[in-house]
């Protein structure tokens, strides 16, 4: 599978993984679960549904940009997607997200990659990739963890090792721009 670089492909994949969360899970969970985060950690949920929300932007702006198209068809998606992104109660149960993220709506995602694609260049990673990231990050920050060094210095590394960790996965919603 390929991460996808261009906003609207990155929001399809991220809304179509939620869409398939059981209704009756609490929206924390889910979202927990698709960022990659403890289910415990809000300030970084609620962050990434900040940057979900700015790639919600991103891809509506990328797309009202481009020329001889209709704006109306390709924007329609996005009605849904920010009646479920404007109302933020991670305790509610997910089925009322997850009626939003609708079939016409992760359709019309697709028709916005699709387009995207063929007015940009952007690149793709394989999630291989990215998993082995991931991996090399829990490798080194164990052997951090295990190492004989001073506790304070082995506090800094792994806070450091963390932050490049949750940026990784802050990377998947966050806007993008088009490789030059």
């Amino acid at each position: 599978m390929e991460v996808k670089t261009e906003p609207a492909g990155r929001l399809f994949d991220i809304l179509s993984e939620a869409k398939k969360k059981p209704p009756n899970t609490k929206v924390r969970k889910v979202w927990a679960d698709i960022f990659g985060i403890e289910v415990t950690d809000t300030g970084t949920i609620l962050r990434m549904l900040a940057d979900l929300i700015q790639l919600t932007y991103k891809t509506k702006s990328q797309i009202q940009k481009i020329e001889n198209i209709d704006h109306e068809i390709y924007l329609k998606p996005f009605i849904k997607i920010e009646a479920m992104l404007s109302q933020i109660n991670l305790d509610a149960n997910w089925q009322s997200w997850q009626q939003q993220i609708d079939e016409p709506t992760i359709y019309g995602l697709q028709f916005c990659s699709d387009r995207l694609n063929r007015e940009a260049n952007f690149t793709s990673l394989k999630s291989s990739e990215i998993d082995q990231i991931k991996k090399d990050l829990e490798g080194i920050t164990n052997s951090v963890s295990n190492s004989h060094l001073e506790t304070s210095l082995k506090i800094l590394l792994i806070r450091n090792l963390e932050s490049l960790r949750q940026s990784l996965i802050a990377y998947l919603t966050r806007p993008c721009t088009s490789k030059s």
